[in-house]
């Protein structure tokens, strides 16, 4: 399903930001009917919503959320503007998720979202993309994230800002 590109107007995202891998199977643990679902639902919003809801009341791995949401982010259609709430939700549940279980696919997840008004006006995701960084010990890196947000414009402000503060004294020591 490629959405094609978008007119330089809008910076919303056109093309998949959500697995990253390149696999499109299933794991074992995720119900494939699901992801089926969810392709089945392409450029129908509430449905995709409506069956991750579902998916997250029945799959505890977050594996298999992080699949779960991928999906969904590829095929939910386009977001009506940065201010679509239900699909910034969805990227930021997609970013958590994968914070947790592969910071590599993290970062590119991240990466490309920053490109489009809609994954930089979340600071939800810059939150996420520091919390990440500085479990893995790149303090640095994590209040770099967390400026970064605050540059760009990201709401809520007060969030970045009380982590960048925390974390700032840590990031100048040796």
């Amino acid at each position: 399903f490629n959405k094609g590109p978008m007119s330089d107007g809008d910076r919303s995202p056109r093309f998949h930001l959500g697995r990253t891998s390149g696999a499109d199977s299933s794991s074992a643990s995720t119900p494939l009917g699901v992801l089926q679902q969810l392709k089945a639902a392409a450029g129908d919003a509430e449905r995709i919503l409506s069956l991750v809801r579902e998916a997250e009341r029945g799959q505890e791995d977050p594996r298999s959320m992080a699949e779960v949401y991928g999906v969904a982010v590829d095929f939910y259609g386009q977001p009506q503007s940065a201010q679509d709430y239900e699909y910034r939700d969805l990227c930021v549940k997609r970013m958590r998720t994968l914070c947790r279980t592969s910071p590599s696919e993290a970062r590119e997840f991240h990466n490309r979202l920053r490109t489009y008004t809609v994954g930089r006006a979340d600071a939800r995701m810059y939150e996420a993309r520091a919390a990440m960084e500085e479990r893995l010990g790149d303090t640095a890196k994590a209040v770099k994230m967390l400026q970064e947000g605050l540059k760009v414009g990201a709401q809520p402000a007060e969030v970045l800002q009380r982590v960048l503060a925390r974390l700032q004294p840590q990031a100048q020591q040796p």
